[in-house]
């Protein structure tokens, strides 16, 4: 590790000695009264108020911002113009800090025709879909879960797990920084990130070589709004939710802008009650019948902390300090009753009834350092990212389970408790640079580290002799440890009006997992692997409006490290979960072809091949009637898929943006094979009902779904949802109502051993939610700077 920090290092100070030589270029932004970015602004620096003829003139870029190279202490007269504002005339004098111009709309109307520009929902760049969220009347009201269950190809199954094109291992950033949460915490912040604090989200189902190769189903980037004026702003927020239990969230966001330093702080709390209703059957040995129910009841109390520092150290040069806190606590009591009846035989029947209390307390702590500097007035840059992560996880079970005879006499106690301390810590350092030749040619390249370390430890005790007594054949220590050194580099060029971006990149892993129990085992491993990709744009007409693309990557999908954990966990009495320490790597190509028309209406057609797909196994032990599931590579899989996207102008007062996708799927594992088609619908109807008032319905439809060895009947979900805005649109009312006509309850097969499990589950997916959000704004126009993370993929695991 030392040697690659060394290298790292010497590689820093070189840039930095070539960076000192360079120009340094300096940033301007272009705002409305409000704050809001002023996009595509005419900028005319003269040396006079009567000169004709300007010393510079520059554009305004869709976020505001423009570059100058013009000398620092000069004054000029600026004439700033845009669409549909005044004009703003005024002598500016070049400083080394950024310039800030302020536009004004126009108060006069024309009297009979009023053109007003509309951003579509969805746009396509080339190697990634973009839905424009900012003031989009389709979103108001729903949270980024929901906006992302409108993303062409996308969808969010019950449990919260996210897909692209049918292709799991999805991971969520925002502002390129990964989510420190997953499962039932991801869901949560997921459900309280609102719209109306959101730009963008991307969605990257072929995430190019300058990402890591990590993930088989790609990546999603929701980009927050970005705050613009000096001084202090902010908003806080407020919601309520009802189902069958109540939830409830608070927030509140605070930026500060002075000269130089820009400091950021985001604090939030949820608090939410819900429930899993779960029953199953299935056949049991010697010719049994068995019959479960599992009433689970989950709390969750999550309190997230993000802290930022920006400081410019010239115009096209920052340092950026951030800090993500993260601190969970879960618990969920299951109600279990098993009957095992045998009809031949009804004296053998017997029951067994069962608590289980489960507890976990997480807490991540997640710090990151970023150097920028623009080593040219061309655009190119550079980018030093390190960044570590430390969890601590303290997980608890505690059951209590009696079995009983058809009679109804108690037999045994199967009571049993365990404590799952875990601590987990990741290191990375990552170096980009991106030297820009022209407007369309560029060529990046780069390389990083990541060392992580996991350590986990399983007590476990039952009862013996009226006594809790530990058990030393269960007990164990897992010490995982992982070095991945990568680089890539990628070059981007527009030839005959085609797009070109061509990439490799290249990883070394080197993996060591330990394992101390009764049976000492070391499980050590080391491969190299080349991830090429390849992106084309071909324009079909002038304006670039109608185009067709392709596109091409491998990736990877390393096994979570929980998977790799040989923990045992126990769902009821006779079903456990176990990780399987001999997991390996999964890999997927990937192809995708697409037209688009109107730069709107879109149909691509796409195709995944996995091999030693790492797929849930479901299998009975003989010896002890359990079920035990786990996790294999034991699969393959072809998928196939069509997808077509129509956006609509109704009327004035209705719009719509529609998808349709079908799917064919053809899976080989070990315990079975299938080839099945899918149809996915997706739909959302805005309603503008007046300046202040405005409804929206979203709507999908899957006739069925594959997860793994689950094969699940239709599943749907309708949402309904108002918006009112009061006091110039700063303070906002939502109410809404999901899962109207609870599509989300879901029956189903699991399928093992030539064997079937029947599936029923409810969960509360039908809520009520209201929320309220006021902004908050005082000082001049800035921009703030992304602080980013460069352990985005490799968390995504933990």
């Amino acid at each position: 590790m030392k040697k690659y920090l060394i290298l790292l290092l010497i590689t820093v100070a070189c840039f930095k000695s070539f960076a000192q030589q360079s120009a340094a270029k300096l940033l301007g932004y272009v705002t409305d009264e409000n704050g809001q970015a002023v996009p595509f602004a005419t900028l005319r620096f003269m040396p006079t108020d009567t000169a004709s003829k300007a010393v510079a003139e520059r554009i305004s870029a869709e976020d505001g911002s423009f570059v100058m190279d013009l000398p620092v202490g000069n004054r000029y007269y600026l004439i700033a113009t845009g669409a549909s504002y005044t004009p703003t005339k005024e002598w500016v004098e070049i400083s080394d800090s950024a310039l800030h111009i302020t536009l004004y709309k126009k108060t006069e109307q024309l009297e009979t025709v009023t053109v007003k520009a509309t951003v579509p929902l969805v746009t396509r760049k080339i190697d990634r879909v973009v839905m424009n969220v900012q003031d989009n009347a389709l979103v108001a009201g729903k949270n980024s879960m929901e906006v992302m269950e409108m993303a062409p190809g996308l969808f969010v199954d019950r449990s919260g797990s996210i897909s692209i094109n049918g292709n799991s291992g999805v991971r969520v950033m925002v502002n390129g920084v990964l989510l420190q949460l997953s499962g039932d915490d991801l869901t949560s912040y997921l459900n309280n990130l609102r719209a109306s604090d959101i730009q963008s989200i991307e969605i990257i189902a072929h995430p190019s070589a300058e990402y890591d190769a990590e993930g088989t189903g790609g990546i999603i980037n929701i980009i927050l709004k970005k705050q613009r004026t000096a001084g202090l702003t902010g908003n806080l927020s407020a919601g309520y939710s009802i189902g069958r239990y109540p939830g409830n969230d608070q927030g509140l966001q605070m930026n500060y802008h002075n000269n130089k330093l820009t400091l950021t702080g985001n604090y939030s709390h949820y608090q939410q009650k819900a429930f899993n209703d779960i029953h199953q059957s299935r056949n049991f040995p010697n010719d049994g019948l068995y019959a479960a129910s599992n009433l689970i009841i989950n709390r969750y109390n999550g309190h997230n902390v993000r802290l930022g520092a920006t400081y410019d150290l010239s115009a096209g040069q920052y340092l950026a300090l951030g800090y993500n806190g993260s601190f969970n606590h879960s618990s969920s009591v299951t109600h279990s009753t098993s009957d095992i009846n045998y009809p031949a035989l009804p004296a053998d029947n017997y029951s067994s009834d069962g608590h289980f209390t489960d507890q976990n307390a997480r807490n991540l702590h997640n710090f990151t350092f970023n150097y920028h500097l623009d080593t040219d007035t061309s655009g190119s840059q550079l980018e030093i990212k390190a960044d570590y992560t430390m969890t601590h996880d303290n997980s608890s079970s505690l059951a209590i389970s009696q079995d009983y005879d058809a009679s109804g006499m108690a037999t045994r106690d199967s009571s049993f408790r365990y404590g799952m301390p875990n601590r987990d810590k990741i290191l990375t350092a990552d170096i980009k640079y991106m030297q820009v030749f022209s407007p369309t040619t560029k060529l990046h390249f780069g390389g990083k580290y990541t060392g992580t370390e996991i350590d986990h430890i399983n007590n476990f005790t039952r009862i013996l002799d009226d006594n809790w007594t530990a058990d030393p054949s269960l007990y164990y220590q897992y010490h995982y440890r992982e070095h991945i050194l990568a680089g890539f580099i990628t070059l981007e060029a527009k030839v005959f009006n085609t797009e070109i971006q061509l990439g490799v990149r290249g990883e070394n892993t080197k993996t060591s997992a330990t394992l101390a129990a009764e049976q000492n085992s070391v499980n050590e491993n080391s491969y190299f692997n080349l991830f090429p990709t390849v992106f084309v744009k071909r324009d079909l007409n002038e304006k670039g409006s109608n185009y067709l693309s392709l596109s091409y990557n491998k990736r990877i999908q390393r096994p979570y490290y929980n998977d790799l954990n040989p923990y045992i966990s126990y769902l009821d009495n006779y079903t456990i979960e176990t990780g399987n320490p001999n997991l390996k790597p999964q890999f997927s190509d990937n192809y995708e072809i697409g037209l688009t028309l109107a730069n709107k209406y879109n149909l691509s057609i796409a195709y995944s091949d996995f091999k030693d797909e790492i797929s849930q196994i479901t299998h009975m032990s003989q010896d002890t009637a359990l079920v035990e599931i786990t996790r294999g590579n034991n699969g393959s899989t072809k998928r196939y898929s069509a997808t077509l996207s129509i956006p609509l102008q109704i009327t004035k007062w209705w719009k719509t943006n529609n998808t349709l996708q079908y799917r064919y799927e053809d899976i080989k594992t070990a315990g079975f094979a299938i080839k099945q088609p899918l149809v996915y619908l997706q739909t959302a109807q805005d309603f503008k009902i007046s300046t202040t008032w405005s409804a929206n319905l979203s709507a999908f439809y899957l006739n069925h779904a594959i997860e793994g060895n689950i094969f699940v009947g239709n599943i749907s979900k309708v949402d309904i949802g108002v918006e009112k805005k009061l006091m110039d649109g700063n303070l906002k009312i939502r109410a809404g109502l999901t899962d109207l006509f609870l599509g989300r309850n879901i029956t189903g097969t699991i399928k093992y051993d030539d064997n079937e499990i029947f599936l029923r589950q409810a969960r509360q997916s039908r809520m009520f939610k209201l929320s309220l959000t006021y902004n908050f704004m005082k000082g001049k126009s800035f921009k703030t700077k992304k602080i980013e993370s460069s352990s985005e993929e490799i968390q995504s695991r933990l």
